[in-house]
């Protein structure tokens, strides 16, 4: 089982012209996600993908360039850049084959000043290659 608790960088502040996050309660909410990978999310339910032979990775790591003072600094567009609170839910079953790709996984890359994924469990994970 893997616990995701830590922030991986900045938090935004909430202020009153903050929209609200968007409720993700099905594996199908989950996998569009990545139509918007700046947004905020929150967790509502426990997910199961065992429906999905192969879940993309939410955001991907690709570098800004090919220069070697590049090499770790992730195209923050093709990232998770937003906010994604699990509130301790979990998402399990989760099969990810992504051979050519690095940073593979539930969210293959999360980046940027406000990137966060928080308090989410991910349980029985049969399958993640690269």
């Amino acid at each position: 089982m893997l616990v995701f608790g830590l922030v991986l960088t900045g938090c935004p502040t909430d202020s009153p012209e903050d929209d609200e996050p968007v409720q993700i309660t099905t594996a199908a909410q989950l996998d569009a996600v990545r139509n918007n990978l700046s947004g905020r999310y929150i967790l509502a339910a426990d997910i199961d993908l065992s429906s999905y032979e192969n879940f993309s990775p939410i955001g991907i790591f690709e570098p800004v360039s090919d220069a070697p003072e590049h090499e770790e600094t992730p195209k923050l567009e093709l990232a998770f850049t937003g906010v994604f609170d699990g509130k301790g839910h979990k998402i399990a079953n989760v099969t990810i084959s992504a051979p050519n790709q690095g940073g593979v996984g539930l969210f293959g890359c999360v980046a940027g000043e406000n990137g966060v994924v928080k308090n989410l469990v991910v349980e029985n994970v049969p399958d993640i290659s690269w």
